[in-house]
């Protein structure tokens, strides 16, 4: 090769041959593909470059080097760049040499054991989920150093001597071409999330036409406290790249396809996926910017940093409750959720078993004939690996089914103990766990006061999220981290309660569903959800019981006090604290009775 143009054009197809991954019809199939394919590209035809690939999870980063590998797998020409070079995958990260230069796919953690990389190309994927601490002080600084620095600075020193000298420099060509450069990608977020905010600074500088001469009187577009270095600032530096489906050509999409997915997604999820519209918030019952406020890290009222991560095993000397939702259908998850008790209560750990899954797990173990089979494993699992002191599980679904699985002696496995319901007269004196509380969801008024219970706790933070970092768990090996795992079950969590509307029947009872988020899922998907509702449920079920590290504050007086107003609570209710249960006080103003949680 003897001459490289730089030059663009409009590209309607690419694609891997007999792979699934494609950039047709406007839509690309996977953004993971894409930054796989420019990876591949500038290290090709840019010898001697460093390209870095990262994502909120490792495991996102893993994708996008197995389309390198697929790429590789397939091009001959590649592979012969690549000197006999072949892709290569280690616990701490995925490498590919294509002659000079270098392909590097790694996890971030919390940054520490990345610190101190370098790279020209640095390509972020599904940048929301990026750790944005991690990314200003770990990330971005892989690309401060240039890709030559000894030969930039003596170019530098002679055009400042030449100056010096009086001699003109205005006809050199003092563009660097070996410029680093960030690539940031995935779909558009919300609002108050860190995606939204850069998008939003972009914007404004390439909409301005900001640079060094005009940046002071755009300080506050640009935020005060980003804009402390504007020497060599400059707009064309800078490029946004937004694709809505309507921004195509008639014809190049499957109506009937567009049409589903706006039929059956929520609004503010297909704006996201298909618009590339960012939102303000979501539209159900849970607002994301609540979930987003009960997610850590954050400092507290006393001035405490209030952390944690998701939890592969208990602490022993913790308590934890467990909420399951069997699946009720082949389209179904079976789910489990675990919060460890506090104050405050944190969830620690999701897990999800899926038809798939399910394929996978019978191939391990032939005597796991069914989804209540693996699911009732896992379960005896986690109460082996957690201090579980309650459990709910909804009762409908096959809930009773995996009840009678882990009571029978011949389904049990090694230092399996039964479990009984807490009610359970007929067999309080047997041996094993007596915490499981089986829910009914078909009571509007226990759904009903899960719900709102749920939502307050989020509110007042006393229902957590973890934070997330990617550390992956050593002597596993590349293809399975525990952590990640439930981190990507936590956010997907998340995603079904913020899509949980609530509506009322024709007798006046509030229905909690959620609408269909996967186009090619014909049922409503909410297992996550669901298993995160029992098992705040069984929280607040043993911490009501046996107590817990609260502070109640007497509001109210007598019955006559409260009809009469002379009480310090502005709402009827007669005490701060931990729900023990719908307390009924009689409203002052029209005289009926009304229920307090």
């Amino acid at each position: 090769m003897e001459h490289v143009k730089e030059s663009s054009c409009i590209t309607y197809d690419v694609h891997i041959p007999d792979g699934h991954s494609f950039w047709s019809n406007g839509f690309i199939s996977h953004n993971s593909f894409i930054l796989a394919v420019y990876a591949v590209l500038r290290a090709l035809f840019f010898q001697g470059a460093r390209v870095i690939l990262v994502g909120g999870a490792f495991r996102q980063s893993k994708i996008i080097f197995e389309y390198i590998d697929t790429i590789w797998q397939k091009s001959l020409i590649l592979q012969h760049s690549c000197g006999g070079e072949r892709p290569k995958r280690q616990n701490d990260g995925c490498t590919l040499k294509i002659g000079e230069s270098i392909i590097m796919s790694i996890p971030l953690g919390d940054g520490t054991k990345i610190r101190g990389l370098r790279a020209h190309y640095i390509l972020v994927d599904e940048y929301d989920s990026v750790p944005y601490e991690v990314y200003q002080v770990v990330v971005r600084g892989f690309g401060s150093v240039k890709r030559d620095p000894v030969q930039a600075v003596k170019w530098t020193r002679l055009m400042d001597m030449l100056r010096e000298q009086g001699i003109d420099t205005s006809r050199v060509d003092t563009t660097d071409k070996n410029w680093n450069q960030i690539v940031l990608s995935g779909t558009a977020g919300f609002h108050f999330k860190h995606f939204y905010q850069d998008y939003k600074r972009y914007e404004a500088i390439i909409k301005n036409k900001i640079c060094q001469d005009n940046a002071q009187q755009f300080m506050e577009d640009l935020g005060e406290e980003f804009a402390t270095d504007i020497e060599n600032l400059d707009h064309r530096d800078f490029s946004i790249i937004k694709m809505p489906y309507t921004s195509l050509p008639d014809g190049y999409l499957d109506e009937k396809l567009i049409a589903q997915a706006s039929a059956t997604m929520p609004k503010m999820l297909f704006n996201m996926e298909y618009m590339a519209e960012f939102a303000s918030d979501s539209d159900g019952f849970f607002r994301m910017s609540t979930l987003e406020y009960a997610t850590c890290p954050f400092v507290n009222d006393a001035g405490e940093e209030v952390d944690f991560e998701p939890l592969v095993k208990g602490d022993p000397n913790k308590a934890y409750v467990m909420g399951v939702d069997p699946s009720h259908g082949q389209h179904d998850n079976f789910a489990i959720a675990i919060i460890e008790l506090g104050p405050p209560n944190r969830i620690v750990n999701i897990l999800t078993i899926s038809v798939k899954g399910l394929k996978n797990l019978k191939k391990n173990d032939p005597t796991t004939k069914s989804i209540y089979d693996a699911g009732a494993r896992a379960i005896q699992d986690l109460v082996k690996s957690f201090n579980i002191v309650q459990i709910c599980m909804d009762a409908g679904g096959g809930g009773r089914s995996v009840l009678s699985l882990l009571q029978l002696d011949e389904f049990f496995r090694a230092d399996d103990v039964p479990i009984w319901e807490v009610d359970d007269n007929d067999h309080k004196l047997h041996r094993g766990l007596h915490i499981m509380v089986l829910r009914n969801f078909q009571s509007s008024i226990w759904l009903s006061e899960a719900n709102h219970t749920m939502l307050n706790d989020f509110e007042i933070r006393r229902l957590l999220f973890p934070r997330y970092r990617t550390n992956p768990v050593a002597g596993q090996g590349l293809g399975f981290n525990p952590l990640e795992d439930i981190y990507l079950e936590i956010q997907a969590a998340k995603t079904e309660i913020s899509c949980i509307t609530v509506s009322e029947t024709r007798t006046a009872k509030e229905q909690f569903i959620l609408l269909q988020i996967e186009n090619d899922t014909p049922v409503n998907l909410k297992d996550r959800y669901t298993s995160v509702l029992l098992a705040n449920d069984a929280a607040h079920y043993f911490q009501d019981i046996h107590g817990g590290d609260f502070e109640y504050v007497a509001l109210g007086g007598t019955v006559d006090s409260i009809r009469r107003g002379d009480t310090e609570s502005t709402d009827l209710s007669i005490y701060e604290g931990p729900n023990t249960g719908p307390t009924t006080v009689v409203d002052r103003k029209k005289g009926k009775g009304k229920i307090i949680f």
